[in-house]
């Protein structure tokens, strides 16, 4: 029997904050500082969204298209239920990161965010994020 979790510690629940640096204003006034113009965010993700609330608010208070994915399935099912709820328009799904990256459906990203999953998932996920990217983030997108 194959271990769906691939080793990712799914029966703790992630916290319910909110993490400034994922937000893409913040991106901008960092290259504002630096004297680069920053893209325009028309759509972004976040891979590993936790409960969501940062992908929602961030949806909720923009024009930017958002989507994501998380593994853990109460972590998603929350997530989803405040996207109906607060009317956010996020697109967030519970799949597993080679799942969400082979969507026919998802477009192309200006911004991709993570916010500390990289260090706790397993080589092949790693593997499977970095294609995503480069896949799927637009030339001068951010990551």
């Amino acid at each position: 029997m194959t271990d769906w979790t691939s080793g990712y510690v799914a029966d703790i629940g992630y916290t319910y904050g909110y993490y400034g640096e994922l937000n893409p204003l913040r991106v901008k006034l960092a290259f504002l500082n630096a004297g680069l113009v920053a893209p325009e965010f028309g759509a972004a993700c976040e891979l590993g969204f936790g409960q969501g609330m940062s992908a929602n608010l961030h949806a909720a208070a923009s024009v930017t298209s958002w989507h994501g994915t998380d593994f853990n399935p109460s972590q998603a099912g929350f997530a989803q239920e405040l996207a109906a709820t607060a009317g956010s328009g996020a697109r967030l799904f519970d799949e597993a990161f080679a799942d969400f990256a082979n969507r026919a459906d998802l477009p192309d990203f200006d911004y991709i965010g993570l916010h500390g999953i990289w260090s706790w998932i397993s080589d092949d996920n790693r593997a499977v994020i970095v294609d995503f990217i480069r896949r799927k983030l637009k030339v001068g997108g951010v990551l």
